[in-house]
């Protein structure tokens, strides 16, 4: 085939989604946006000891709410974005 592709990109339906678990992450990140950000960039973060020990108040959210962190490793991309780079 030959030409060109257009691609359309839609939101994402959030029927399977638990809004709820969405904005207790969501709090949680407004208050820490480093930790956020390095979540976004590599998600297996929340299973470094060393990372969590660095960040304990990610380590009590986790002990709070193992639901959010079983949620999180099974669909990383459902509760961070990565922003765009300057110019992308």
């Amino acid at each position: 085939m030959h030409g060109n592709t257009t691609i359309i990109f839609q939101a994402a339906g959030t029927h399977d989604l638990d809004l709820n678990r969405l904005r207790t992450w969501s709090q949680f990140a407004e208050e820490h946006p480093q930790i956020e950000t390095a979540l976004a960039y590599k998600p297996s973060l929340i299973n470094d000891p060393g990372y969590l020990t660095k960040h304990p108040e990610l380590a009590t959210f986790f002990q709070t709410h193992p639901d959010i962190k079983d949620a999180i490793e099974e669909n990383p991309g459902n509760f961070a974005a990565i922003p765009p780079r300057p110019g992308e």
